[in-house]
């Protein structure tokens, strides 16, 4: 049996022209999202594949400022939202120096969704690096808006690409990426990955 305990923040900007704006002006937002989560799990071994399955409950709270009138009328979810939260982690040994692994997880909490892959290389024993990539969105119903304030097309997820190391203890593991993301907040239209992302993650074992 396994219980999990999890928060996290992240922030990212965009701009875009909006009605009523003098022509050929563009304002600049900035997005926030926290969360918080406890779930209960089951992890199984088979052979060199171990698995995990959790269920639990998730809060997530996502602000823009100043106030974007296009994100108000609904095409992004905003403020807090409470729901259930199901993940499935998979972890397999590739020899004793490479690994892989895939995470996947859904709540409806601004019907989040997310999933990661990760293939990896021991150069050290307690040191792995490696690439991933991985993809995030909700299951919002809004769609990109074009400068005029037409509607064109649904909003598509964050995908990513990039390079991790991780650093691995008896007792948990601390891990940094980074690399190039899609522009999935951004209105205007973007077919290739032109931003950059970077993330931190801590785990503590008990």
């Amino acid at each position: 049996m396994r219980f999990r305990a999890t928060g996290g923040y992240g922030q990212y900007r965009y701009q875009g022209h909006r009605a009523g704006d003098p022509k050929g002006t563009q304002r600049k937002f900035e997005g926030t999202v926290s969360f918080v989560e406890a779930l209960a799990g089951y992890q199984k071994r088979f052979g060199e594949l171990t698995a995990k399955a959790f269920a639990g409950i998730a809060a997530i709270d996502h602000a823009i400022t100043p106030g974007d009138p296009i994100a108000a009328g609904g095409l992004l979810t905003q403020g807090l939202d409470i729901g259930i939260k199901g993940a499935l982690e998979l972890w397999l040994n590739l020899g004793s120096e490479a690994w892989t692994s895939l995470d996947a997880s859904w709540t409806n909490a601004h019907q989040t969704y997310a999933g990661r892959w990760r293939f990896g290389y021991r150069i050290q024993p307690t040191v792995s690096l490696g690439l991933e990539a991985g993809m995030n969105g909700n299951g919002v119903s809004g769609h990109r808006v074009l400068d005029d304030g037409s509607r064109r097309e649904p909003l598509r997820p964050q995908t990513r690409a990039g390079l991790f190391a991780r650093y691995e203890w008896n007792g948990g593991e601390i891990s940094i990426s980074g690399g190039l993301s899609n522009s999935a907040y951004d209105f205007r239209r973007s077919d290739g990955f032109d931003e950059f992302y970077g993330t931190a993650n801590w785990l503590m074992r008990f």
